[in-house]
């Protein structure tokens, strides 16, 4: 008997259909595994940072997932605050024989949290889109709040109808005070809740420290970093988004009376403090509570080791790594918010005003230091959209072994669980919650300032440091120093068409629109 007799061509019809349907179910499945075959994207990263090495492995694995492949062309590292935007282009990023990377045009880059403001200026940077912020992606919701707020946002949009953020941060530092919790509680004090609760216990660490000492970062490469992060307290105002400079005229404000009373209570305090507080960085001064010398300190965490934070204030980009503090015996240590102010000056009516709620105003600094990633606007359309595959698998499922020590902080709440791992290992297990606690509590505060994101921040800090040094060193007063300050920062802004870039400059890192519209592509 013939195979299914009469019904032969039906099923010889529903066999050929089947295979056809299996070989498309086949090719289907193929293109579900390898969504981007044939993608190339280049990856520009700092050198000397450990990236490369730790990238590979999650590189590797994402390209047999995905079909796409990866070259990484590492950047020589450079201090990124001496870089100013009128180097063109990718001028920053040049490998470690001087060579430029403009002809590769990187397709994902991981960048000086510095150089945001500018790369963003120059359009180099693709904005992230919508669907690729949600959970299932790089989850930017789960940013802390203050951080996600000052991430720079496009101005490629010609009618700024829609705000984009640019980039994602992975390391971003803020100062929290840390002091000595045994002796502030013998004495039955509390810890600063205002600059003026802390300049009292300065002055009077002979009663309740027993002599000890209280330090601040205040040498020379922080010494700006210190004093904003003083100021900002009392110098932001809920009612102005103007802060360094006015969004409309670009007049500096670094003489206004804020200002100048956050510089008065700084020499105040210096002069309590040891006279090598101006030559600290945070992690002397870190050393120095650690070791049984100092009941106050302000610093910040960057890891085991306690390395420089990458690309922050005089680091020339590589985190330089130190021994150890050594923990004296017997000693606890309480960590709390930066002080706060009990007013706040507003610079458009010109008085002080107390916080609305009737509590301390908060403002925290940020953006001094640190790493961004970003997708280059130079991407094509499909080469973006690996990228940003890419970049979910790197900095959400595998930030911590992605990025070494001292190269990332807590910049998310889901950190919160793993993050105390990148402490330094002095602190105990409580003291590295209250740390976490401390900073969610910073960064999500919707108060957070970036330090001067604005065109020539490398000249503005120089000015400013120039005039804090006078006042630290010289004993020439506060009012008259940041007057001159002031003085020079209007040199810097310019004339009429470098002071419309340079004002648009600082109204895009605050998610305002432009004064003036720039054309141009990358």
């Amino acid at each position: 008997m013939k195979l299914f007799g009469r019904y032969q061509p039906i099923w010889w019809l529903i066999l050929v259909v089947s295979i056809v349907a299996m070989g498309c179910s086949e090719d289907h499945a193929e293109q579900i595994d390898d969504p981007f075959q044939g993608i190339e994207i280049a990856i520009a990263i700092p050198a000397d940072l450990g990236l490369k090495a730790a990238w590979q492995p999650i590189l590797d694995e994402w390209s047999a997932q995905t079909g796409a492949t990866c070259t990484v062309h590492e950047y020589a590292s450079i201090d990124a605050s001496t870089v100013e935007a009128d180097d063109k282009r990718w001028s920053l990023l040049c490998d470690g024989d001087g060579n430029r990377l403009a002809s590769v045009k990187p397709g994902l880059i991981v960048f000086p949290r510095t150089r945001l403001t500018q790369l963003n200026e120059l359009n180099l940077l693709a904005p992230i889109p919508e669907d690729v912020q949600g959970e299932s992606n790089l989850q930017w919701l789960g940013l802390f709040a203050g951080l996600r707020d000052r991430v720079t946002m496009t101005r490629n949009d010609p009618n700024f109808s829609v705000k984009q953020p640019v980039a994602l941060p992975i390391s971003d530092a803020a100062f929290v005070c840390y002091y000595r919790k045994d002796l502030l509680e013998k004495s039955g004090l509390q810890p600063p809740q205002t600059w003026k609760d802390y300049e009292a216990l300065v002055f009077s660490l002979q009663d309740w420290a027993n002599g000890l000492s209280a330090v601040e970062p205040w040498g020379e490469s922080y010494r700006t970093t210190m004093f904003l992060a003083r100021a900002v307290s009392s110098a932001k105002h809920p009612a102005n988004y103007s802060l360094f400079l006015d969004i409309q005229s670009g007049e500096p404000l670094i003489d206004r009376p804020s200002f100048v009373q956050a510089l008065e209570q700084a020499k105040r305090a210096v002069k309590k403090m040891p006279a090598n507080v101006l030559q600290y960085n945070p992690a002397d001064c870190r050393r120095e509570l650690f070791a049984g010398r100092a009941a106050l300190a302000i610093a910040f965490e960057t890891g085991p080791g306690n390395p420089s934070l990458p690309f922050g204030p005089g680091s020339g980009g590589q985190p330089e790594t130190q021994a150890d503090s050594t923990r004296a015996d017997d000693i606890e240590i309480g960590i709390c918010r930066l002080p706060g102010a009990a007013q706040v000056y507003n610079c458009s009516t010109s008085e002080w005003s107390n916080p609305t709620d009737g509590e301390v105003s908060h403002a925290t600094l940020c953006g001094f230091g640190g790493l961004c990633v970003a997708v280059s606007a130079f991407a094509s359309e499909t080469q973006a959209q690996a990228a940003w595959n890419l970049l979910a698998m790197i900095v959400v499922e595998n930030v911590n072994s992605a990025f070494p020590h001292a190269t990332k902080s807590l910049c998310r709440q889901t950190q919160r669980d793993i993050a105390a791992v990148w402490l330094g290992d002095e602190l105990t297990i409580d003291e590295r919650q209250k740390y976490i606690d401390v900073i969610t509590q910073s960064l999500n505060d919707r108060a957070v300032v970036s330090e001067l994101p604005v065109l020539k921040r490398g000249q503005f800090r120089a000015a400013l440091t120039d005039a804090i040094s006078e006042v630290l060193t010289s004993e020439k007063p506060p009012k008259e120093a940041l007057a001159d300050a002031a003085s020079k920062w209007s040199e810097i802004v310019g004339d009429k068409e470098d002071a419309d870039e340079l004002i648009n400059s600082y109204r895009h890192s605050l998610g305002l629109p432009p004064l003036v519209s720039f054309g141009g592509n990358p």
